[in-house]
């Protein structure tokens, strides 16, 4: 199965001076092999996530979509339905922790004054269904698009090989996070 796994760098606020942008990598795997990667950025607390998530995918053939969020790089959301609309594949969203619908609308509503379409976007996809991938493990919190509940969980087991995050989504963060400690460390050695 050809399927894609989107995941983004860290980032901290604290070094917000230095990191207006965090890495979004993109991942191609065909199975359980990865096949090639894209990396691209997202401003962190913006509005460019979807559009990003859809250049980094364009003109792979796919046949499944794993995101590890729907927020990205702070409150920057990638919209699950506009990635099923235009690249006509499932759709699936891992969340390593179940979501706090409440907690995140008020700190939307603290802080953005667009906070209305950023919780558009979150708000279709606020109430996850649990997944165990392995018994011994936390489960997932999921979502779909274009794909039945059976069939999702098939291809979560079929893509955890080691702890409950399936490998595209695994080899993306790993990659993403390295990427952010690298660009941290650069800019860091600038300013001193």
């Amino acid at each position: 199965m050809k399927l894609a796994g989107i995941e983004e760098g860290g980032f901290h606020r604290w070094y917000r001076e230095f990191k207006e942008r965090t890495p979004l990598v993109a991942v191609l795997f065909d199975d359980l092999s990865l096949r090639d990667l894209r990396i691209g950025d997202v401003e962190v607390d913006g509005l460019d996530a979807t559009e990003r998530a859809l250049q980094l995918l364009s003109g792979w053939e796919l046949e499944c979509i794993l995101l590890g969020s729907v927020a990205y790089a702070g409150f920057n959301f990638i919209d699950p339905r506009a990635l099923h609309r235009e690249l006509r594949v499932p759709v699936i969203v891992a969340l390593r922790r179940k979501p706090n619908p409440s907690s995140v609308e008020k700190a939307l509503r603290k802080h953005f004054s667009d906070w209305n379409v950023r919780w558009e976007v979150f708000s279709r996809f606020s109430a996850p269904v649990e997944v165990k991938v392995k018994r011994e493990e936390e489960p997932l919190y999921v979502f779909s698009l274009g794909v039945d509940h059976r069939r999702v969980v098939d291809i979560l087991r079929k893509l955890t090989v080691f702890g409950r995050i399936p490998e595209p989504l695994r080899a993306a963060r790993i990659i993403a996070r390295g990427l952010s400690s690298l660009k941290l460390h650069e800019n860091w050695l600038e300013r001193n």
